[in-house]
């Protein structure tokens, strides 16, 4: 009896050891890949500094770009209307996407600013002044507290005559790393905000679906959806201004999912040359990294 009763606890006890160790092995494999550099994506585009990276969120493969840049951290600029709108739906501040903001009259920097428009227009038409008012007068506290809990780059909104601007001018900063981290907390909704929050808010995020060319939207088989939002920091002082795109895509092959979230920031000396590459370097990258189709545009 002693000798069996020996056996079967070295038995557990190894395969405990076994399990453990395989365990581990998968968490090594799955966190410690090396990145895959695409730093070439940036410099073919002619631009001199940026930051991007790209992660596929089930094996955790790193696309990188930037070296240190990638955690250093700038203005968010509209990106910042992604955990915006989250919190806005969230806390109640609108009734939700469709609610529709009355234009003062005032001609402001884009014309698709200047009309009445939903809350989901003014997320996809990045329209400041609506978002200003719906955030500048939020309860600062909880404002905060959810940028907080978001773990959103420093979470600062600086004082009250800087709430309807911390995101555009600062004290508000974030690094392309952050962006990623926020972004998958997002997308696994694992931030503090209710379902009905992120299924209205991933309607106003969504920035194109498709599927291969040739195929029926019917068949079984591959397709994706692009969840995206840029941003444009003004220049504020000597340096350049900071362009911005984050999002993720989901790809969908057969019963396989993939998600690759995003996150791209530049320097942009140039903006009205400059705007356009923050969506064709990303774009480029993701079919490099076989988010997207390589025939798509």
């Amino acid at each position: 009896m002693q000798t069996t009763s020996f056996s079967l606890w070295s038995f557990c006890v190894l395969a405990f050891l076994f399990t453990s160790s395989c365990k581990t092995d998968q968490f090594e494999q799955i966190h410690n890949k090396k990145p895959i550099d695409v730093s070439g994506l940036v410099q073919d585009a002619e631009i001199e500094d940026a930051a991007l990276l790209i992660v596929r969120l089930e094996d955790r493969q790193e696309w990188q770009a930037g070296g240190d840049r990638i955690e250093k951290r700038f203005i968010p600029a509209s990106t910042s209307k992604i955990p915006h709108t989250l919190i806005a739906i969230d806390a109640g501040w609108v009734t939700g996407p469709e609610q529709v903001f009355q234009w003062d009259g005032v001609k402001r920097f884009s014309k698709n600013w200047n009309k009445n428009q939903s809350f989901a227009a003014a997320f996809q038409n990045s329209t400041v002044w609506i978002f200003q008012k719906v955030i500048g007068e939020a309860p600062r506290d909880e404002l905060v507290s959810y940028l907080q809990a978001f773990n959103y780059g420093n979470a600062e909104i600086g004082d009250e005559a800087q709430q309807s601007k911390y995101w555009l001018e600062g004290p508000l900063a974030i690094s392309a790393r952050e962006q990623i981290d926020f972004l998958i907390d997002l997308v696994e909704e694992e931030l503090p905000v209710k379902e009905s929050a992120y299924q209205l808010s991933k309607k106003v995020m969504l920035e194109e679906t498709g599927i291969p060319k040739g195929m029926l939207e019917n068949e079984v088989g591959s397709s994706w959806t692009l969840f995206g939002k840029t941003g444009w920091g003004a220049n504020l002082s000597d340096s350049a201004d900071i362009g911005w795109y984050v999002g993720w895509v989901e790809k969908t092959n057969n019963d396989k999912i993939e998600r690759f979230i995003f996150a791209f920031n530049m320097d942009m000396h140039n903006p009205n040359a400059d705007l356009r590459k923050r969506k064709s370097i990303v774009r480029t990258a993701l079919k490099r990294a076989g988010a997207l189709p390589s025939d798509v545009n």
